[in-house]
């Protein structure tokens, strides 16, 4: 079997190069930050276990020096005097230099948490506003120029879902039902299909009489949320992760958007409600597309199609296979 996303494999993808690799950059840095004032904290123990032993030989020392009239031990006792105060000032400018490393470590601590909130904000004002934008634009359109204009709104979707999650090499894709009051429906992209980076390919169909895929088919007719799988192996596939959300709204179900990335862990649960929020605003597209009496035929053919009691137990599984 395949998996909802209906392509190839699912790793990691790319994410909007700006606030990304502003919080990378500060990443490496605290990094490295935390490293040096890891190594000035065992140099600071180390030289404060000589300072005490110099300082015990140093009391020794003066004791042999009072007890004798020789100069030797004075002499002896003066040297450990002078290493000891030598090494209290090692380490006073020891605690000082990790003082500041830590105090550092801190700053791009902060550095790193106020680039995560100007790539949110960035993702948010960039992605979603536009998007809503366009379905605000598309809603104002008669029905002529609604059904010709939804198309490009499937693609703006599509590429809005590569730039959201937090991956360097997404793909992602619409898979749209053919028919809407087909009893046996099949899905496929028509070319809504968008990545980074990426060479393999997407599934080309689903085919409901096939009856391969009764995961996918029930995301699409009954889930409320979307699928993502973290973890996936699949022959011949070459991604590892996928995201797969249902397009319905009114009843009707027009589809399935699914991204998919390379590595294993390459998409977050934040990522997984990105593409939800876009297959949501995606359904409304598609059913302003509608005249009344398809929207009417599309909601008595949903209604009559068997419900998930009607078809047992199964619902989506762990080991769905993407296509």
């Amino acid at each position: 079997m395949r998996s909802p996303d209906g392509r190839g494999p699912l790793r990691r993808g790319r994410r909007p190069v700006g606030p990304l690799s502003e919080v990378r950059g500060t990443l490496g840095d605290v990094t490295t930050t935390t490293t040096h004032s890891s190594g000035l904290g065992q140099w600071l123990l180390a030289a404060r276990l000589v300072t005490l032993a110099v300082a015990v030989a140093a009391a020794l020392a003066t004791w042999w020096a009072w007890s004798s009239d020789e100069a030797g031990p004075r002499l002896l006792a003066l040297a450990a005097a002078i290493a000891t105060a030598l090494l209290a000032f090692a380490v006073w400018a020891l605690e000082e230099r990790r003082e500041s490393a830590l105090r550092g470590e801190a700053a791009s601590l902060e550095a790193l948490l106020q680039a995560e909130r100007v790539r949110i904000a960035t993702i948010t004002n960039g992605a979603f506003l536009s998007t809503l934008a366009a379905l605000q634009d598309l809603a104002g359109l008669d029905a002529d120029e609604r059904r010709t204009t939804v198309s490009g709104f499937r693609q703006k979707v599509v590429e809005r879902a590569c730039d959201l999650v937090k991956n360097e090499q997404p793909r992602a894709a619409y898979f749209r039902v053919d028919d809407l009051t087909a009893p046996l429906r099949t899905m496929s992209p028509r070319g809504n299909i968008a990545q980074r980076s990426r060479t393999d390919e997407f599934t080309t169909e689903f085919d409901e009489a096939s009856g391969d895929q009764p995961d996918v088919w029930q995301l699409v007719d009954r889930a409320d949320r979307a699928l993502l799988r973290e973890e996936v192996e699949l022959p011949g596939k070459a991604y590892h992760a996928y995201i797969s959300a249902p397009v319905r709204a009114g009843g009707v179900p027009y589809g399935m958007l699914t991204l998919n990335v390379l590595e294993p862990g390459g998409l977050s649960e934040e990522d997984r409600d990105f593409v939800l929020v876009l297959a949501r605003l995606l359904a409304v597209a598609e059913s302003l597309a509608l005249t009344g009496p398809q929207r009417a035929a599309a909601v008595q053919a949903a209604g009559a199609r068997p419900t998930l009691d009607d078809i047992g137990p199964g619902t989506l599984r762990a080991d769905s296979e993407e296509a």
